[in-house]
């Protein structure tokens, strides 16, 4: 999965010969088994992040790799409405209208299609907006997409920006402030432990093992 932080018209991901559109705030998931590469056909630089349960599939050991016979396989027809395409222009209205967690906090998960092994959420906090997370066993990474704030985990605290990834790892409370309206995609592999039934969540006075 990738999250386009910097790009213009003419960058692309290419999965299995189809162009698909890689514009500031889109995320874009790229399924097993198909070919994918990208092409910035651009005069501007391109900017993303990307996601991956490598390690995990590495470890359990079903990790195939194949470069394609061309190395960059050749496409020629484009499919913004792909449905691994999750488009900013699309998502961001929808976040919005969604229904407050709190004052001023909306979320919203990316999917169908999804992936097994972790997750995409959609974060809009309202400028002077807080959210106070419990601590619980699920790691998340967040992707500013757009806005400012502070966050608080682990005993420090940091400003976030546009383009800034910050991470809180589990059984940590956190807790967001947005100094203006903000935009982050939050990313978990919260679906994975759902499945093994590890997701566990606790105040800051309960200190058992949090995987039992």
């Amino acid at each position: 999965m990738r999250i386009i932080l910097e790009s213009v018209d003419n960058t692309y991901t290419i999965v299995d010969g189809v162009k698909v559109p890689m514009l500031p705030g889109d995320v874009l998931l790229t399924p097993n088994w198909c070919y994918h590469g990208h092409s910035n056909e651009s005069d501007q630089e391109a900017y993303w992040v990307d996601f991956l349960d490598a390690p995990l599939v590495q470890m359990l050991g079903p990790m195939f790799f194949e470069v394609h016979p061309d190395t960059l396989e050749g496409a020629h027809r484009v499919a913004a409405a792909s449905p691994m395409r999750f488009a900013y222009a699309d998502y961001k209205p929808r976040l919005l209208a969604a229904p407050e967690q709190v004052a001023g906090v909306r979320t919203l998960e990316l999917g169908p299609p999804r992936i097994a092994s972790f997750d995409r959420v959609a974060v809009s906090l309202g400028a002077g907006a807080e959210w106070a997370r419990p601590r619980t066993t699920v790691n998340a990474i967040y992707t500013v997409i757009e806005g400012s704030g502070e966050a608080q985990a682990a005993g420090e605290s940091w400003r976030w920006e546009r383009g800034d990834m910050f991470a809180v790892p589990s059984w940590f409370e956190s807790r967001l402030a947005a100094s203006c309206d903000a935009v982050l995609i939050r990313v978990s592999e919260e679906p994975l432990l759902r499945m093994l039934d590890w997701v566990r969540a606790g105040s800051a006075s309960h200190g058992t093992d949090p995987a039992h």
